[in-house]
């Protein structure tokens, strides 16, 4: 049996760039948290906990040099806010085609115009973007 690779096969450029922010995050030492996992890859997952990066299921006061790694899929608005009140420093590893999305919502609810998302809301990033939004049906 002949078994061809695709060329695109592998992490795309937004989660491989996601992982070279985390690995600078651990060089730097410090506690680094998440909320929930990086990316949705198990290698992946357990590369970052091998790092020393804790996944917790939500924010805390403390005291320290720590920071907030946000997901490849983005954060939103309350999450950011939060994690700054509570003296989290921000390492944002969001992609950029996320970010690019983030932006035209915002720019699509200035001008008033109704948006629709077609997605499985319960996908983080679906979420986030929901979050952000005010106008997104």
């Amino acid at each position: 049996m002949k078994i061809n690779l695709a060329k695109s096969a592998g992490l795309c450029f937004g989660v491989k760039r996601a992982l070279r922010i985390t690995h600078e995050a651990a060089k730097k030492g410090g506690k680094v948290y998440m909320l929930g996992d990086l990316v949705h890859n198990e290698e992946v997952i357990k590369e970052i906990s091998e790092l020393g990066i804790k996944k917790i299921k939500r924010l805390r006061p403390g005291r320290g040099n720590r920071s907030l790694l946000i997901q490849a899929h983005g954060a939103g608005v309350k999450i950011f806010n939060q994690a700054r009140l509570l003296g989290y420093e921000i390492i944002d590893a969001t992609c950029p085609m996320v970010k690019e999305i983030h932006r035209i919502v915002k720019e699509a609810e200035k001008k008033t115009i109704k948006l629709s998302l077609l997605a499985m809301r319960n996908m983080m990033r679906c979420r986030e973007l929901l979050a952000k939004s005010t106008g997104l049906l």
